[in-house]
């Protein structure tokens, strides 16, 4: 699988919702350390319930593998993080 994933052009959408302003700081360290060439893109959710997409900039690419969806699943919970054709 991660060898699929290196080859993936697209990108990761990771999705926030309003309640998640304490998991900012531990999601920053935890892309981090996946640095790569993939874009990162986060879909926020306000309060107001709109969903508004914005693209990191290409200094904040990601590594995707399947360790990153591991860790991600246990921080954000199931669904939030996905690939993105970009």
């Amino acid at each position: 699988m991660d060898a699929a994933l290196a080859r993936f052009r697209g990108g990761l959408l990771v999705h926030l919702d309003p309640a998640d302003h304490e998991l900012v700081s531990p999601l920053a360290e935890l892309l981090t350390r996946y640095r790569g060439e993939q874009r990162l893109f986060l879909e926020i959710e306000g309060a107001d319930g709109v969903r508004r997409r914005v693209r990191a900039s290409e200094r904040h690419g990601v590594r995707l593998s399947s360790e990153l969806a591991a860790e991600l699943e246990k921080l954000l919970g199931p669904g939030r993080a996905r690939l993105a054709h970009v």
